[in-house]
């Protein structure tokens, strides 16, 4: 499935990196947003429905995963793909444990920029679907619950009718 129209914010520091990866997505069909720092990012968010947001780490003001943080909490619903030139494994790997997409090292790839955006965008949807299906689940519960008290109190209706 693809996912042009797709809403992605970039958060860089570096104009140069903003605009490469807009140039790249938005030859993909995706629909970008740019934030210079991790306070820009956040009037974005509250003002533009994101997807996606690809975030670097170090940048001047709050960081990103400062950032992530409040992603995390305020927009739990946007996917988040790390794009930084820190080569860390092992902050790769707890940032991907704390929900992050993908953690990619700078200088990326045309190819594994897009393929992580549409697997991060592929499990966001996976994830909203799961949560429409539970949530749909629980509303029919809900429904067979109050259906099952009215037809109790039916049944004690008609018991007090027998018993007068």
């Amino acid at each position: 499935m693809r996912y042009s129209g797709s809403r992605i914010i970039i958060v860089d520091d570096e104009q140069g990196i903003r605009d490469l990866l807009q140039d790249t997505l938005e030859e993909e069909g995706y629909i970008c947003y740019t934030a210079g720092s991790g306070d820009e990012a956040l009037k974005v968010l509250a003002a533009e429905e994101v997807d996606l947001a690809l975030v670097d780490i170090i940048m001047s003001g709050m960081t990103g995963l400062s950032l992530f943080g409040y992603i995390k909490e305020l927009y739990p619903d946007v996917a988040v793909i790390f794009v930084t030139a820190v080569n860390d494994a092992n902050l790769g790997v707890e940032i991907l444990k704390d929900g992050a997409s993908d953690y990619i090292v700078k200088p990326v790839t045309r190819k594994r920029l897009l393929r992580a955006a549409q697997d991060a965008l592929e499990r966001r949807e996976a994830a909203l679907e799961e949560g429409r299906r539970h949530k749909m689940q629980e509303e029919l519960v809900a429904r067979q619950a109050n259906s099952l008290e009215n037809r109790d109190r039916e049944v004690r209706a008609l018991n007090q009718m027998i018993q007068t």
